[in-house]
């Protein structure tokens, strides 16, 4: 096929589609899925009781329209450029709206989806807290209406420059929605439509002041889609290999101590590097931080035992999901293989940083229970969670681990 400016996008897409497909099928298989309908279930069995908890003057349309503003004012782009368009493509700029309008219409879509999915997350909090299911029509349709003129928005601001001028802009469409989901969750003066059809009408000068000055910012353009598609690649490694993954080191002096507890000899070795690892590449630290936290606020929010208990081990079930996809990160590299070290040791050391981990995670979890009354749970939690640590690190990986 000849390769013009009319189906470059096309066969990009294409090529991004199927290599994106692939990986989904592979972090489906991996047990992701599974964890995710069991968290939707008990997220729906629970979810009434989380309603009649929640107090009568918590501000609910106050954070409501907090976190919706910021969720619809987020906006990136998969452009699907390369490094190389600067060269070829620039010159023909004129000739690139085709393929800017279809990666607009692709982000448009993917980006709305996402939207539609929280607001039905927090529709039973709307219909219960703010207003009630006659309304709840319009609690979709506005933040969708919302994002997609964001969407078109922010889209122009990739033609400025100026970094502070875009975030700038950024602010002040957070402030945009935030105003004007608040004003419909409390039910606001009709004359504040006015205020708000007003401050549209600036950003629509704004937006087009800055499409007639400024062509994109191609540089800009290209380091978001490789920021964006280094992150993709950074989740499916917590579930599969991915050879050609370059690795995000971060400089985490703070936590430089915890590999002092090891003598420095070639004993070690293997357990400093993987300490070392997961403290400081990629995202294996946040997000054990983040499902540490959740599953602990998810153990501690289930009101029955069992619930406590299929939470609390699925908790442990995903952590150690992701905890393996560290064994795999130096797997790429020359210099890993150069250590003068048995390969049983590299299995049999990163088996004990599993099981340290998921231990400590389920002690982290098990806190909460702890102001609980209930002499069942005190025992059962840190039980299940130490033959747990125990089983899937000693006995489950020493199965499926191949060096």
């Amino acid at each position: 096929m000849k390769i013009t400016v009319e189906n470059i996008w096309k066969q990009r897409s294409q090529d991004y589609f199927q290599e994106s497909i692939g990986y989904w099928k592979l972090i489906g298989s991996s047990g992701l899925l599974g964890s995710t309908i069991i968290l939707f279930i008990l997220g729906v069995i629970y979810y009434p009781d989380f309603l009649e908890w929640l107090p009568q003057a918590f501000p609910v349309s106050f954070v409501l329209a907090i976190f919706l503003g910021w969720f619809i004012t987020r906006a990136s782009f998969r452009t699907l450029l390369q490094e190389a368009d600067i060269l070829f493509l620039t010159p023909v700029e004129k000739n690139m709206n085709l393929y800017f309008r279809q990666a607009v219409v692709y982000n448009t879509a993917i980006q709305i989806t996402g939207l539609v999915l929280i607001l039905m997350i927090f529709s039973p909090l709307y219909a219960n807290k703010i207003s009630d299911t006659e309304s709840l029509w319009l609690f979709f349709l506005l933040p969708v209406l919302l994002k997609g003129w964001n969407l078109q928005s922010a889209w122009q601001t990739h033609r400025l420059q100026d970094g502070r001028k875009r975030n700038i802009h950024a602010v002040c469409r957070f402030s945009f929605h935030t105003l004007f989901l608040y004003w419909f969750f409390t039910g606001g003066s009709m004359g504040w439509l006015l205020i708000f059809a007003l401050l549209l009408g600036g950003f629509y000068v704004i937006d087009k002041q800055s499409q007639s000055q400024n062509g994109f910012h191609w540089l800009h353009l290209i380091e978001m889609e490789k920021r964006l598609e280094g992150r993709f690649y950074r989740f499916a490694s917590l579930f599969v290999d991915v050879p050609h993954l370059q690795s995000n080191v971060r400089n985490r002096q703070w936590l430089a101590f915890v590999t002092r507890f090891f003598p420095f000899t070639s004993a070690s070795a293997y357990k400093y590097l993987y300490l070392k690892t997961f403290v400081r590449a990629n995202e294996y630290l946040g997000i054990y931080i983040r499902l540490t936290i959740i599953g602990a606020v998810v153990v501690y929010w289930i009101p029955d035992l069992y619930g406590k208990v299929i939470a609390y081990t699925l908790f442990l079930f995903m952590m150690s999901i992701q905890i393996k996809a560290l064994f795999l990160h130096h797997q790429h590299q020359f210099w890993f293989r150069l250590f003068p070290l048995p390969q049983t040791q590299l299995k049999k050391d990163f088996q004990w940083l599993n099981g340290l981990l998921l231990f400590v995670q389920s002690v982290i979890m098990y806190l909460p229970i702890l102001w609980l009354e209930g002499s069942f749970l005190i025992v059962a939690l840190p039980a299940i969670g130490l033959i747990y640590s125990f089983v899937y690190s000693s006995v489950y990986l020493s199965k499926v681990l191949k060096t």
